[in-house]
């Protein structure tokens, strides 16, 4: 290559009566010096190869890992959908039981009150029933205090040995 030399040709002429023609040395010049480019052009083209053949195989390589990244991506997507699927579904299912649980007891809360009040209810005419059966069996007198301290009786004092 002409390493960035600039070629000058010089061009001899002989005139005729048609005008001035270059020599046949100038034309022997300007071919060596189209040669010399035709030469340069040569390198230049096989290393634009070279580097093109090399720019193409990275170019594959990048597809090639594009093609993977997007398989992947679309992978793991699809597998994101499915998880997010099942937590959708886990989620209506638990959200189901809690408003079963929340109306199971809210049943339970009433038979309780209910229980509590019929308790309430038979536990008031039972004692009703107890006191009046009581009230017949033993009629009401008013202790009076000096009796109640004087009925006491004492016991006797054991003896030890």
């Amino acid at each position: 290559m002409s390493q960035g030399k600039r070629v000058e040709i010089e061009i001899d002429a002989i005139k005729t009566p048609a005008g001035e023609v270059p020599t046949v040395e100038s034309v022997k010049k300007i071919v060596d010096g189209l040669n010399l480019l035709s030469e340069d052009i040569n390198a230049i083209s096989l290393s634009l190869s070279e580097s093109l053949n090399l720019l193409m195989a990275e170019v594959k390589s990048v597809q090639k890992v594009i093609a993977n990244t997007v398989v992947s991506s679309e992978a793991a997507t699809e597998a994101v959908k499915r998880l997010e699927r099942k937590i959708d579904s886990f989620l209506k299912m638990e959200i189901e039981r809690w408003e079963t649980l929340q109306q199971v007891l809210a049943i339970m809360s009433e038979v309780l009150k209910t229980i509590q009040s019929e308790l309430h209810e038979r536990t008031s005419k039972t004692l009703s029933r107890l006191d009046t059966l009581l009230s017949l069996l033993i009629p009401p007198t008013a202790p009076s205090p000096e009796k109640h301290f004087s009925e006491k009786k004492s016991k006797p004092l054991k003896k030890l040995r």
